[in-house]
């Protein structure tokens, strides 16, 4: 019995230190990032910079996906303007619809960017992070390769920007 609360008191102890190291570093005026983290971190300080110096207030955000990229903005550049997510997948443009009603500087076109005004099949990827007008190429990156895999083929319209 012994055995199996050792892992969890460990864990435990690992927490309180964290913290309290956490706790002093930001009395002190220091942040502690994880390594992992610093990449993002410096980028999202660098867009943060560069979206105020350049007074944006408006980002574009295509092939929206989920909204990852919306959800970077706000959570770690800060960025409060008005952000246009164009996504022409239906299951996630209803997914961005759902999520864009809490946030009013959010806005959902349900359509892809491109050259012209047309109609064409998206592949959806086994991982929909991958979905695109591209068949699928696992020569360079074969790590990805089973969910770089079209599920299914989907018609959406693509429209281009200066009609927008």
């Amino acid at each position: 019995m012994l055995a199996f609360r050792r892992p969890a008191r460990r864990s435990f102890m690992l927490k309180i230190v964290k913290d309290s190291v956490l706790k002093v570093s930001r009395s002190l005026g220091y942040d502690i990032v994880p390594l992992r983290e610093m990449r993002e971190r410096d980028f999202a300080l660098h867009l943060r910079e560069l979206l105020t110096r350049l007074n944006v207030d408006c980002v574009l955000d295509v092939g929206a996906n989920v909204g990852q990229y919306r959800d970077f903005l706000r959570d770690r550049v800060f960025y409060e303007g008005t952000i246009v997510s164009f996504e022409p997948v239906a299951r996630h443009v209803e997914l961005l619809q759902a999520r864009a009603r809490e946030d009013a500087n959010w806005h959902i076109e349900d359509y892809a960017l491109g050259a012209r005004d047309e109609q064409m099949a998206i592949n959806v990827m086994v991982s929909d992070q991958f979905s695109s007008f591209l068949e699928p190429d696992h020569r360079q990156v074969q790590e990805f390769s089973e969910l770089n895999v079209p599920c299914a083929k989907e018609a959406v319209t693509v429209r281009t920007l200066d009609v927008v």
